[in-house]
């Protein structure tokens, strides 16, 4: 058994189905028919830290969000893996994410560990079946927008996971903007630099001159759905954001709008919005003490270029996530026009913790620094969301936004694995708050319960 699983064992007791049942939720199982099945719409936001929508403690405007967690059960603790591909290898097959290949992402290993070894590869692996593919077996229509980072050889696409329509990037970042030139040449499925994007298994050669990926999938999104209501049928849509992912771009406007907001210290921040989730109800001890990691700056040590770069990088951040919550606004409205909207179980995630990584991080020679610096040639602060800079949160900003939870991604404390999670069931519901451990590996075994699908002949699920 890998050490993960042993892990596991312990952590997730019950799936997450279970816990809704002992809540008193009525799931609509095996026996129905197929108008009589909800939709089911999961919405994964790249890179959220725990506190940075409201619902969660979060000073940003996410007023669509927040709506939608008023009628969701808001999981307090819940918990992805710590960085983006292990969690949706995970979430798409239902299996520890080493027994399917991605024990690790983009040539990042533990120490000891390397591409060669089994649960290393990088790309999906071994035997599974998509989540997707379990719910189109159960009469369902299928379709996902947004990031994909799973691989991109035959049998490691959205397709052959079962999602009858995809609009995808497949690699773990890229530009929000229509350049699509990933961080590094390493980094990008191509090895080009140059960012995968795929729409229904082939790649294409560009993207619109407007092109900005928050809007984009999100238009894609809406029209799956109307394509899936076309076909009659139940429909599960997994829109998966690139946003909050760096390099953070966003509307000069709305970043304007956060300009004033940050001008207190990352430690002001932090102290903000662990009040806000105390007053949201996400903390159940709010004198827990807090720590620092160790390499934080001393904030009256910074000169004030420094402060402004950090209050700046957190403006633009802020600028995205509101933007991201208007685009998912257009989302619910289209649902409640068509109808859809109270027959959908809704379910929003992170994929990791709040992230510190900067963009130095993607590069590994000189000459990748040479192309990163020719290809994001804007370096300024006041360049910070324009197409062709690479802002990222930086570190104490990271942990602010992962409030009283120590660090962020790519770590296996608290503040790297533990997520917010909404799910709003079928329905006019009321929000509650519910404090019972849940992992993102839950959602697979309870997506496929409420489709009244057939999970006899699934191994290896850890939600099990």
């Amino acid at each position: 058994m890998h050490s993960s699983l042993k892990w596991f064992s312990g952590f997730v007791s019950r799936r997450l189905v279970n816990i809704l049942l002992l809540m008193g939720v009525v799931l609509p199982l095996s026996g129905f028919s197929a108008t009589d099945k909800p939709n089911i719409v999961l919405i994964m936001i790249d890179d959220l830290g725990y506190t940075d929508i409201g619902a969660y403690g979060s000073d940003i405007d996410t007023p669509n969000i927040d709506s939608i967690a008023a009628q969701s059960f808001k999981f307090t603790d819940a918990h992805a893996l710590p960085s983006c591909a292990p969690t949706r290898a995970a979430l798409m097959t239902g299996q520890d994410q080493h027994r399917v290949g991605l024990g690790s992402q983009n040539q990042i290993y533990p120490p000891g560990a390397s591409g060669d070894m089994l649960g290393y590869k990088g790309s999906l692996e071994g035997e599974y079946v998509g989540l997707a593919q379990i719910l189109r077996d159960a009469g369902y229509s299928t379709f996902i927008t947004g990031k994909w980072h799973l691989g991109h050889q035959p049998g490691q696409l959205p397709e052959d996971l079962g999602f009858d329509q995809s609009m995808v990037l497949l690699d773990a970042l890229a530009s929000h903007y229509s350049d699509h030139i990933g961080p590094s040449p390493h980094i990008s499925e191509t090895g080009t630099g140059k960012a995968s994007y795929m729409r229904n298994g082939k790649l294409l050669d560009s993207l619109p001159e407007d092109f900005y990926s928050t809007t984009f999938y999100t238009d894609e999104f809406i029209r799956m759905v109307d394509v899936a209501k076309e076909r009659n049928k139940p429909f599960f849509g997994f829109l998966s954001y690139t946003a909050m992912h760096d390099p953070l771009h966003a509307p000069e406007e709305l970043i304007e709008k956060y300009a004033d907001s940050y001008k207190g210290s990352f430690i002001e921040l932090r102290n903000m919005r662990v009040k806000g989730m105390c007053e949201q109800g996400v903390l159940l001890n709010c004198d827990a003490p807090m720590r620092w990691p160790e390499t934080t700056p001393d904030w009256d040590a910074l000169t004030d270029r420094q402060k402004y770069d950090l209050q700046h990088r957190m403006a633009t951040y802020a600028g995205m996530m509101d933007y991201t919550d208007q685009q998912l606004g257009r989302v619910v409205d289209h649902l409640k026009s068509i109808g859809q909207y109270d027959n959908t179980l809704i379910v929003l995630v992170s994929d990791n913790g709040a992230s510190a990584m900067p963009a130095s991080l993607y590069v590994k020679t000189e000459e990748e620094d040479a192309w990163q610096r020719q290809h994001y040639p804007h370096r300024k602060i006041e360049d910070y969301g324009k197409r062709g800079s690479f802002p990222a949160m930086g570190m104490p900003n990271a942990q602010a936004s992962s409030g009283i939870y120590y660090a962020y991604k790519l770590t296996v404390f608290e503040g790297g694995t533990r997520i917010p999670m909404l799910v709003k069931m079928p329905g006019n519901t009321q929000g509650q708050v519910v404090h019972a451990v849940t992992h993102i590996a839950d959602l697979y075994p309870t997506f496929v319960e409420f489709a009244g699908g057939d999970l006899r002949n699934q191994k290896h699920l850890i939600g099990s």
